[in-house]
C-alpha cells in the first residue's frame, strides 16, 4: 500500500509512511482517518515516495489540516523527508 499508517493508542502517536506512487486521493483518506485521534502527534514518512505533487495540492492539503486545527486543537506533525524533492513539498505543506 503506498500510503499506510499506525495508530498507538497508549503512546497516543500517528506513523504513516508513503512509498512509491502515492495518489492524491490517499491524503484525503489519511486526513479522515485522523479525525478520531487528532490531539495524538503524528510522525509522517515521505522518504520512499517517488510522486511529486504540486504546489497547489500541497498547499491544498495543508490549508484542510489548518481548517482542522481552527476546529479543535491537533498535535504536532512531523515529516521526515531525505531529497530534496520531499523537502520542498513538505516545507510547501
Amino acid at each position: 500500500m503506498p500510503l499506510s499508517w499506525t495508530i498507538s493508542h497508549p503512546q497516543r502517536l500517528v506513523i504513516a509512511v508513503a512509498r512509491d506512487e502515492v495518489a492524491p486521493h490517499e491524503f484525503g483518506a489519511y486526513i479522515e482517518a485522523m479525525q478520531p485521534v487528532g490531539r495524538y502527534r503524528k510522525m509522517f514518512v515521505v522518504s520512499g515516495m517517488s510522486t511529486v505533487f504540486d504546489t497547489a495540492l500541497m498547499q491544498s492539503v495543508g490549508r484542510a489540516v489548518r481548517d482542522h486545527a481552527a476546529r479543535e486543537a491537533i498535535g504536532p506533525i512531523a515529516i521526515v523527508a531525505d531529497n530534496e524533492t520531499a523537502y520542498a513539498s513538505a516545507m510547501v505543506y
